[in-house]
């Protein structure tokens, strides 16, 4: 079962309880999508099960929905067929965490490499008419629509009776005391300019940029998050990125 989600605010967008199988340990999931402007919702989320194994994924999209909408089918989709995860019983958990970051990864990597692989021929002499042709058929610009766009991703696994959860970006899982009806716990760390952790991280990765990789207390002067899937305005080193200021243009059309 996946749902995403989509429409317009302000306010509430949506409210739902999914039910699950009665072989899960999860038995329900309740969602809430809040939307507080009038712009359609560039957030999705999904609910999957498959064999007593359970994903739930939050993923806060930006630049638009492309992102959003592809990685919230593939992550779990890549989750369930990745063999290391498939065992309903207890996992090993250092396999089982090195095997859900892979999969993260792998995901990420695979919108990049279509990417470069419809474009790679018209690169370096690209201009906005030969993209413009490039964007005519409807593969490649849904392709190009992704790359464009961003997402953080948020995932929670759970198997075995063990929640495993995998974050990229700012949004937050916590553990909520029902009684206290309140999130005692945070069970993830927002990857975004707020960690002085993660700013020191990109100004090391980025050296002879540490002035300008940060501006504003934002990346490039743009982005709060620190990662994401996938944002090629994060990847001034990609040749690929050259692109992206041509390509907006025809995709806003």
């Amino acid at each position: 079962m996946s749902i995403p989600s989509a429409g317009t605010g302000p306010g509430i967008v949506s409210a739902n309880v999914i039910a699950l199988s009665g072989s899960n340990p999860v038995k329900q999931v309740h969602v809430v999508q809040y939307q507080p402007t009038e712009r359609p919702i560039e957030d999705r989320f999904n609910v999957s099960e498959s064999g007593g194994r359970v994903f739930v994924g939050v993923f806060d999209g930006h630049h638009g929905p492309a992102t959003a909408e592809y990685i919230s089918y593939a992550i779990p989709t890549a989750i369930f067929s990745n063999p290391t995860l498939s065992s309903t019983e207890s996992l090993d958990t250092s396999a089982a965490v090195r095997a859900l970051s892979d999969t993260f990864e792998s995901v990420d990597k695979s919108i990049i490499s279509s990417f470069q692989s419809d474009f790679r021929l018209i690169l370096p002499l690209a201009t906005s008419n030969m993209i413009a042709t490039k964007l005519e058929d409807p593969d490649v610009r849904v392709r190009a629509e992704r790359a464009k766009s961003g997402s953080t991703a948020l995932g929670v696994y759970v198997v075995g009776g063990v929640m495993y959860t995998v974050n990229v970006g700012d949004c937050r899982a916590g553990y909520m005391d029902e009684q206290a009806q309140l999130i005692t716990k945070a069970l993830t760390k927002d990857l975004n300019t707020k960690s002085s952790a993660e700013v020191q991280r990109l100004r090391l990765e980025h050296p002879g940029e540490e002035q300008t990789v940060i501006m504003q207390n934002r990346v490039l002067g743009r982005f709060a998050v620190t990662r994401c899937t996938f944002l090629a305005a994060f990847l001034p080193s990609l040749p690929f990125r050259a692109l992206i200021p041509i390509m907006i243009a025809p995709l806003t059309n």
